[in-house]
């Protein structure tokens, strides 16, 4: 992987097999922000972990570029199998905090790259409703799904 990277929206990556390790399409990129900059991981590891730690923003769980162990999703269930695309992972973020699993920010150690693609799957209405379960969650406390990995009977 290169030393730089950054999270952004790529609307003009060359398809197919094997292109996306395939890191000539980045030449010639430049940060557009601040924070495209510094998520290109302009100094040391060191300094950028410095800057995780200092970071502002809130860590949440969310499907991008999460991980966890398998103990702790086990904890919480997995993912709610009833929610549709469109905030599932937040909601199992919400629910591994409540079950008191922290995670680490990592926004600048371990940038990500979205690829842009269209999302004609979006539906509003499936995103409202999963929006109303994340925040039910967060008020709630809950921690368990039973529409998880083992299923209520």
């Amino acid at each position: 992987w290169p030393a730089r990277a950054s999270t952004c929206a790529w609307s003009c990556l060359p398809a197919g097999p094997g292109r996306v390790r395939a890191w000539h399409w980045m030449a010639g990129w430049q940060p557009q922000s601040r924070s495209e900059w510094l998520k290109s991981r302009p100094m040391p590891v060191g300094v950028m972990a410095v800057m995780d730690y200092l970071s502002p923003v809130r860590c949440n769980w969310a499907g991008g570029n999460a991980s966890a162990y398998r103990a702790a999703l086990m904890q919480v269930n997995g993912f709610d199998e009833t929610m549709r695309y469109g905030g599932e992972d937040k909601e199992l973020g919400v629910r591994l905090r409540n079950a008191g699993i922290r995670g680490r920010h990592l926004r600048y150690t371990a940038p990500l790259y979205h690829l842009d693609h269209g999302r004609g799957y979006v539906d509003p209405a499936v995103q409202r409703t999963n929006r109303a379960m994340i925040v039910a969650a967060r008020r709630n406390g809950t921690v368990w799904t039973p529409d998880g990995i083992i299923k209520s009977a």
